[in-house]
């Protein structure tokens, strides 16, 4: 066993801890008037989006409504998607996709144009109203860890791993788990809910950070959405019970990986949310640990639970299969 492997949960220490934001105000305000208003009164102060292109701006707006609209489960409606709970209105961390619309819209305005642009999801649409008539889809008891992970943004009670059916059977009943290389996930052949450079954290002003070496990565969501099943293509969702449990066999799994390889030994494991960044907000990057866990913002919906290994040396571009066991006690596979 390699003495120097490590596990890691939640980043701890990391300033880009993944508290949440929370909105308290000292009377009630009215979300659709009150609270824009403010909005726009302190963007003046602050109009960060000046410099911007109108194409750039209606590829933000597009960006923004990625993740603030929501199909309801009980209405079949498309709707902004706010969470407000106990008159306390919640965002995630660093992010205020509410906020950001209107701050791109009023900015549209202040040049004399209409901001209003979202890319065509009617496939993805069409295909999340389908799952919402399939009972064997329609999970209404994890709307509740839903609603928990989206008012405190820690530890998800579940994590959820939505792929093929064929797959999550495998891992499920074999407990094989693969990692992928991190550049893999440059590949301009994977859906547009895969594709990212994993490497790099880009910056409004054109520069970026980059991590010199590879890592692996295994992703899962921290939220059931009908959504993701469409997004991803995937007929089935593997649910993780025991998150906790799971990381503990994780690094169960490393241990004896590096008992077996010792020319191949990996250094460390780390176990977090994904914590999503807004280019044109300060980035401030203290260690490579907080790059394997930022991803630009567009990608917020998915809310993704990340697992990274990372070599104690250099190697190939190759995946890492790590053997946790079957899992059939902490998990259970959702499907037709």
């Amino acid at each position: 066993m390699d003495g120097d492997m490590k596990d890691q949960d939640d980043l701890g220490g990391s300033r880009l801890n993944p508290g949440q934001e929370i909105h308290r105000f000292p009377k009630p305000l009215s979300v659709n008037t009150e609270m824009p208003r403010l909005w726009r009164q302190e963007y003046l102060k602050n109009r960060y989006l000046l410099t911007t292109s109108i194409e750039d701006l209606e590829g933000r707006m597009c960006d923004i409504f990625e993740n603030i609209m929501a199909l309801d489960w009980d209405s079949w409606k498309y709707k902004t998607d706010i969470t407000i709970d106990g008159g306390i209105y919640y965002s995630l961390p660093h992010l205020d996709f509410f906020r950001m619309m209107i701050e791109v819209a009023y900015e549209g305005e202040l040049r004399g144009r209409d901001i209003i642009k979202a890319n065509d999801k009617r496939k993805i649409i069409d295909a999340e109203k389908a799952l919402i008539e399939q009972k064997w889809a329609v999970r209404h008891e994890f709307r509740t860890s839903n609603k928990i992970f989206s008012t405190a943004y820690r530890k998800p009670e579940k994590i959820f791993r939505f792929s093929a059916k064929e797959f999550n059977s495998s891992l499920l009943h074999s407990g094989k788990l693969r990692f992928s290389p991190s550049l893999a996930y440059a590949d301009g052949a994977l859906l547009p809910a895969q594709f990212d450079n994993e490497n790099q954290v880009h910056v409004s002003n054109g520069g970026y950070y980059e991590l010199e070496s590879e890592f692996w990565v295994c992703s899962f969501s921290c939220v059931y959405e009908l959504r993701m099943y469409a997004e991803f293509n995937a007929d089935s969702c593997l649910v993780i019970q025991d998150v906790e449990e799971f990381k503990r066999r994780a690094v169960q799994s490393i241990h004896r990986h590096n008992s077996d390889n010792e020319h191949d030994v990996l250094a460390r494991a780390v176990f977090s949310p994904v914590v999503y960044y807004d280019p044109y907000k300060t980035v401030d990057v203290e260690s490579a640990n907080e790059i394997h866990f930022l991803k630009h913002f567009r990608y917020a919906y998915q809310k993704e639970f990340r697992a990274i290994l990372m070599p104690k040396r250099t190697r190939p571009s190759t995946p890492v299969f790590l053997n946790l066991g079957p899992l059939t006690d902490i998990a259970e596979l959702v499907s037709a």
